[in-house]
């Protein structure tokens, strides 16, 4: 859950997007929200949830006017996995992603576990693991 406070121009846009990685390489978008633009935001609720359930992650995500929601399989070859999300306090920049919710698994007997850093990074960890979920926000020059 993040709370966003601020204004999106008419000439902007916010993206919301879940995107999902198997050995660094981007195998699926599961889901973008586009069109968070020309609005105010006042301590408002972005929402994001995931739910996996044996090989399979229901994922959502909420924004004040609705929740979207989509599911993939995950390989069944994962067998240890690791869930982080970001609670700081984040300053968003045009043009830079934050990358906001990761799982992420691997296919051996260890997985390694995510040192943080910079939120407009994509992690090493991230780009080494097997398998992963990544949630991320961008503040874009809107698209026509």
């Amino acid at each position: 859950m993040m709370e966003l406070t601020g204004k999106i121009e008419k000439n902007d846009e916010l993206v919301l997007s879940i995107e999902t990685y198997n050995s660094s390489k981007l195998i699926e978008e599961g889901m973008t929200l586009n069109g968070l633009s020309n609005k105010s935001f006042k301590n408002e609720i972005l929402s994001f949830t995931l739910n996996i359930n044996e090989n399979t992650a229901s994922f959502s995500l909420a924004e004040g006017t609705g929740v979207y929601e989509s599911t993939l399989s995950i390989p069944e070859e994962i067998t240890r996995s690791i869930f982080h999300a970001i609670a700081d306090k984040i300053q968003f920049r045009k043009n830079t992603p934050v990358y906001l919710v990761y799982w992420y698994g691997s296919d051996q007997k260890a997985t390694n576990s995510l040192n943080g850093g910079d939120p407009s990074v994509f992690p090493e960890e991230i780009r080494e693991a097997y398998f992963s979920i990544v949630y991320h926000v961008e503040w874009i020059d809107k698209k026509y």
